[in-house]
């Protein structure tokens, strides 16, 4: 917990996300697609062969598996089988070579049933692709966990109890707060990012208050109504660089 003179807010564990199988045999794209999915807030396990998903699989039981269209052992469908052979619900997406035809000819064979991405994967694609599989309210736009500096109406909030901004979108943002305004409130918010600040016009889309769950930060969502092309922009490639930047400098 942060603490200061006046009242704080817990600062809690990023919220219970489902689990996901990454399965390639291209130790790079493995590792770039594995990390992704954990900036999006998701836990992840990773796999170089069917062999070692169906391993993986037994001890952590996932609910979406993505792996590529041919692993060194097996194809992917029958690993999808293969786990799926205990009458348990599995989702996979299949990722497909850059070609076109492979594209058209693997959803010919799956008649549909699967989602597929092809090679080099963009990270707003992979997002809404596993949003669409596997969470019951998708998103459309990458979200992100941060932590950021916030006015409200030009007050500033108080980072040192806690106050700021905890997740955004180039859409609008969580603002973790004591004393949330109401829903459907017009506001303005401005979110500082480095030395940018990115003002835009705003409403509240719901609140939360304290005990409204073990994960529940006190606040409000906001929904971005008015902000200027340049800065919604910035927003969209300032996350994209969040999500797709290189570990070592993941920490700033």
């Amino acid at each position: 917990m942060k603490r200061s003179q006046g009242k704080a807010i817990p600062v809690e564990d990023s919220p219970h996300k489902s689990h996901i199988l990454v399965v390639s045999s291209a130790v790079r794209e493995l590792c770039d697609h594995s990390l992704m999915l954990q900036r999006f807030g998701y836990r992840v396990c990773a796999a170089q062969t069917g062999a070692q998903a169906l391993e993986l699989a037994a001890l952590s039981r996932p609910s979406l598996v993505i792996a590529d269209r041919t692993l060194p052992d097996m194809d992917c469908l029958d690993l999808l089988r293969k786990l799926s052979s205990d009458a348990r619900s599995i989702s996979m997406i299949v990722i497909l070579p850059v070609a076109a035809e492979c594209v058209e000819a693997c959803n010919f064979e799956l008649g549909g049933a699967l989602p597929a991405l092809t090679k080099p994967v963009a990270a707003e694609d992979l997002y809404r692709t596993v949003q669409a599989a596997i969470e019951p309210t998708p998103r459309a736009t990458i979200r992100i966990r941060t932590s950021l500096p916030v006015k409200v109406n030009n007050t500033l909030l108080d980072c040192n109890r806690g106050e700021c901004a905890i997740d955004l979108s180039a859409q609008g943002m969580y603002v973790r707060m004591l004393k949330p305004f109401r829903p459907n409130r017009n506001l303005k918010v401005t979110v500082n990012i480095g030395s940018r600040a990115v003002t835009a016009g705003a409403t509240v889309l719901y609140t939360r208050a304290f005990g409204d769950g073990p994960s529940a930060s006190p606040g409000m969502a906001v929904k971005f109504t008015a902000i200027e092309p340049d800065d919604q922009a910035f927003l969209a490639s300032y996350i994209r660089g969040e999500v797709t930047k290189e570990p070592g400098n993941a920490e700033r």
